[in-house]
């Protein structure tokens, strides 16, 4: 290392020689400018200045320069060669000299100095970290067999400085000998230049302290042991701490394995399922859970007054289930004290529930709450135990997870309840709308209320025409049509003192949320039909009325089989609701029906009584009337004009009601009138126009279409008959040839009613034998919607649903339109007619 590398004070040290070399300088300048002056020893300010601040080399040279400087002068001061020249110049030289050797010391002391100075500064702040952090140090000579040891060491293993043994034996003495230090002291001597100890001291007080040792043994060029020296530190605040995060690590773990375990126990899953499954699902989970013999699952019941056993598990007889007042007995002090209650031995107790008293001698509870307390669960043992505080507290845990489980079914029963109901109520509302015919409403309204809201319905309603009429529906198919066979067996009694005749009568609902062998005894003097509602193993009944204004028109009666779950206040309110929708359609399809059947009478008056026979040719008619119950105005009929010749028709009054019926018996009788005279075809319909124009007035231009024709049978060829037919805005007539496909015949003509002055026209066919002729009105095609028929698709169906004789064909014509528009409403009737050539 060069003196630059080894000065730190390299600057100071450059601006130290530029000083004495112009110091020098200076003195020879003024020797110079002063005349007379002699200066030259001056020069000599220089070296020391240099000696003082300066290295040897840099001392040199200034002294080397000052000596120049010196000879110099004399020869300026004009007394070169002379002995005060030679004795300047000489003592400058001395001088310089010893500047050097001063410098030379001084740099040496300097550079010793700068040295030993990071090793103290390091000592230094060993010693002061080693006092911070509370370690001492030690150092052993083996060959003199003595240990010494810093105060540290001695306030760590509890006593005063110069209180610890000096010997190796006296040191290992004061470790605890199960820690195995002097073995592993040895091993590591043996093995190894470098060890850690992790020991325990035991202080003069008795206590015991941790401690750790880092140490590393000395050795000669020979391998052999000359001795070790270390650093010892308090360990209690490690050991402290590991066992702190020990134990802080075991209680999560153990609280890990509580939370799995009671999710385990009310898992998501389980919250979700209803209410009674739920309750199935736990006792066992919690047995399992906390190893005990006996669960039981209580819960409060709607007033707060009473706890009910809702589920169970372990009991191994057939006990009573009591209720439990709150505040009496191991569970009703539970709820009362709303606190969790362990009790080693029963037998001290007051007990209400005899499972409890039978079974179970040790028991611990806690109540269930959620935002109020909701019940209680208890677990048991067989055997004496003491349930320990953990174990309760698991209990605890458990029993919060359980009643937010149960509240959770709850709900979720509630909802999955309100949605059924509101699917139910959707659905029995559709069906309220959609039919006006009491035996499909009735049906409707059963098969939806299995098993959403029961599972038996029944639904009696009082038909002022035909009397009592029942509906039944259940889950199981066969139970239901054994229940139709016992109302044949048993019919309605109106006089009965109890079921629906004794709701109908006085207008109350029977409910029943707990079917006894009381209420079963009650509902009939019969002992067979007590027999039969044993075997239907009711839970719980209800009967509605079906009110609609002051009249009771039937009632719906309601019923849950064992094991389902009884009837609430709810249901019973959600059916009273339910049964008054029920009557005030009940009512409407009764007026309806009662409208319809004296429609059906007038209809019947319109049409002829009975049609007359043709020789050689089928006739069948068929008329179905459109929904809605009014009188229709399509019409019919077959008039004879004269032997061997008959008047055919099918027409069609627009419009519905009593006025479509009046010109109905218009259009049906002017027909008549003009095939008794014989009449053309086209001048009967004209007859008819003329008719349908007379009563415009009255009828607010309603109109008619129709087809009328005169089928001759007197013609040349035997057993074929000729049609001449007019159509006044009537569909054309279907003609089947034998073995060919159906076809529209006939040229259209005008409305009848509706113009001025009718165009209609007269068309010819003829009839041979196995030949079919349709005629038929458009409440046959015009349908709205998707099964609406155009011509193509109507002689389609013709052609797939021909009979072999007339009858055979309008019936099997009759059923596929029925079929095809099912579902569809039909605003208009449907009148068909069929001739059959050579049927006969």
């Amino acid at each position: 290392m060069s003196e630059h590398e080894r000065d730190p004070f390299r600057g100071r040290r450059v601006a130290a020689a530029v000083a004495a070399v112009a110091l020098v300088t200076l003195v020879a300048v003024i020797d110079v400018v002063a005349t007379g002056l002699v200066l030259l020893a001056w020069v000599l300010l220089g070296p020391f200045l240099a000696a003082a601040l300066l290295p040897p080399r840099t001392t040199a040279w200034i002294g080397a320069y000052a000596i120049v400087a010196a000879a110099v002068l004399g020869w300026v001061d004009d007394i070169a060669g002379t002995s005060r020249h030679l004795v300047g110049v000489t003592i400058v030289a001395v001088i310089s000299l010893g500047a050097v050797w001063l410098s030379a010391r001084r740099w040496q002391r300097d550079l010793e100095l700068a040295e030993t100075l990071p090793e103290a500064e390091e000592g230094r702040r060993l010693a002061l970290a080693l006092e911070a952090g509370g370690m001492g140090t030690w150092s052993w000579d083996y060959s003199a067999g003595r240990i010494d040891y810093d105060d540290g060491m001695a306030a760590l293993y509890g006593r005063l400085p110069g209180g610890l043994p000096s010997t190796l034996l006296g040191w290992m003495d004061l470790l605890e000998p199960e820690d195995g230090g002097f073995e592993r002291f040895g091993r590591a001597i043996d093995t190894d230049d470098r060890f850690r100890l992790e020991h325990r001291a035991r202080w003069p007080d008795g206590s015991v302290h941790w401690l750790h040792s880092v140490g590393e043994v000395w050795r000669d060029a020979g391998g052999r042991v000359m001795g070790a020296m270390g650093v010892t530190a308090d360990a209690d605040d490690t050991r402290r701490a590991e066992a702190i995060e020990r134990e802080a690590r075991e209680r999560a773990e153990h609280a890990v394995e509580m939370l799995s375990r009671i999710h385990e126990l009310t898992d998501d899953a389980l919250s979700r399922l209803p209410l009674d499954e739920l309750l199935d699902a736990l006792p066992d989970r919690l047995a399992r859970l906390l190893g005990c013999d006996m669960v039981r699952v209580l819960l409060l019941d709607d007033e707060g007054d009473c706890l009910h056993v809702a589920a169970s598990y372990g009991f191994l007889g057939d006990y009573q289930v009591v209720p439990i007042p709150v505040g009496r007995g191991f569970e009703g002090r539970i709820a009362a004290a709303n606190a969790p209650i362990v009790v080693d031995d029963l037998s001290e107790l007051d007990i209400v529930s005899p499972a409890l008293r039978a079974e179970v001698r040790s028991a611990a509870g806690v109540p269930l709450r959620t935002d109020t307390l909701i019940g209680v669960i208890d677990v048991g043992n067989r055997s004496p135990r003491q349930f320990q505080p953990d174990e309760v507290r698991l209990l605890q845990l458990a029993g919060e997870r359980v009643a937010r489980a149960i509240e959770g079914s709850r709900i979720f029963e509630l909802e999955r309840t309100a949605r059924e109901r509101s699917d139910y109520l959707a659905r029995v509302q559709h069906a309220l709308t959609r039919s006006m015919e009491l035996s499909e409403l009735m049906a409707e309204v059963t098969r939806a209320a299995v098993p959403r809201l029961g599972d038996w319905c029944s639904l009696l309603v009082l038909d002022p025409a035909e009397g009592p009429v029942v509906e039944v529906a259940h889950t199981d198919r066969e139970r239901e049509a054994w229940a139709r066979e016992m109302r044949k067996r048993y019919p309605f009694d109106p006089a009965a003192r109890s079921g629906p005749a004794a709701v109908i009568r006085t207008g109350l609902s029977l409910f029943f949320p707990d079917v006894d062998e009381g209420v079963i005894a009650a509902a009939t003097e019969h002992e067979e039909l007590r027999d039969i509602l044993r075997a239907m193993r009711m839970r719980s009944l209800m009967t509605v009325p079906l009110r609609a204004g002051l009249d009771t028109l039937g009632a719906l009666t309601l019923v849950r089989s064992a094991p389902g779950p009884a009837y609430t206040a709810a249901d019973l309110r959600l059916v009273e609701d339910l049964a008054g929708r029920i009557a005030a359609a009940a009512q409407n399809a009764l007026l309806f029906q009662q409208q319809r059947s004296i429609a059906e009478t007038l209809q019947r008056s319109l049409l002829p009584p009975g049609l007359p026979t043709i020789p050689g040719v089928g006739v069948a008619v068929r008329y179905r009337p459109a929904s809605g119950g009014q009188v229709g105005g399509d019409f019919y009929d077959v008039v004879t004009v004269r032997d061997g010749c008959w008047g055919v028709l099918v027409g069609d009054v627009s419009g519905k009601g009593v006025t479509a019926a009046a010109l109905t018996g218009v259009a049906r009788h002017t027909v008549r009138a003009g095939a008794r005279h014989n009449l053309a075809p086209a001048e009967v319909l004209s007859w008819v126009h003329d008719a349908m124009a007379d009563h415009a007035a009255q009828s607010n231009g309603q109109f008619c279409t129709a087809v009328y024709g005169v089928l001759d049978g007197t013609g040349e060829r035997p057993g074929s008959f000729r049609f001449r037919f007019s159509l006044g805005g009537h569909p054309r007539p279907i003609h089947v040839p034998c073995g060919a496909k159906p076809a529209l015949v006939g040229r259209p003509g005008t409305l009848l009613g509706a113009l001025s002055q009718p165009r209609v026209h007269e068309s010819e066919l003829l009839l041979q034998p196995g030949d079919q002729l349709i005629l038929y009105t458009d409440g046959a095609t015009d349908v709205a919607g998707p099964t609406y028929l155009d011509d193509d698709h109507l002689l389609e169906l013709v052609e797939q649903h021909l009979g072999s004789t007339a009858e055979g064909t309008v019936t099997a014509v009759e059923d596929a339109l029925v079929q095809r528009h099912m579902g569809a409403p039909r605003r208009d009737d449907i009148a068909l007619l069929v001739l059959y050539i050579g049927n006969g």
